[in-house]
């Protein structure tokens, strides 16, 4: 079959070596991709928590239920309020409501 079958196993063994090198590196580079994939994901998830929404300036108002108000027609006159910010919380309370014409303007 082979004339000399130790030459053919020399070039298997390179072959298989080359192809192990060649796998590794592949691995690696699909391993860099990967993790630069998931820091960016993470970066973006980050960005859209409701902590970077607080620490951007927002507020998140609740009800004493814990209830997020979104709509103002939710709440009645004199009603205490939770108001959660970047650094930490307080309370407040409704003055009036537009629709009655008993809001208060922004001083």
């Amino acid at each position: 079959m082979l004339a000399d079958p130790t030459a053919y196993l020399r070039s298997q063994r390179e072959s298989i070596a080359a192809l192990r090198r060649s796998g590794h590196r592949s691995a690696a580079t699909l391993a860099a991709r990967e993790r630069t994939r998931v820091e960016h994901l993470a970066a973006q998830l980050r960005l859209l928590s409701p902590q970077s929404t607080l620490d951007r300036g927002y507020a998140i108002v609740s009800q004493v239920d814990g209830t997020v108000v979104r709509d103002p027609a939710e709440l009645e006159v004199d009603e205490v309020l939770r108001v959660l910010v970047a650094q930490g919380d307080f309370g407040v309370r409704t003055l009036g409501m537009p629709d009655d014409g008993s809001a208060v303007s922004p001083v």
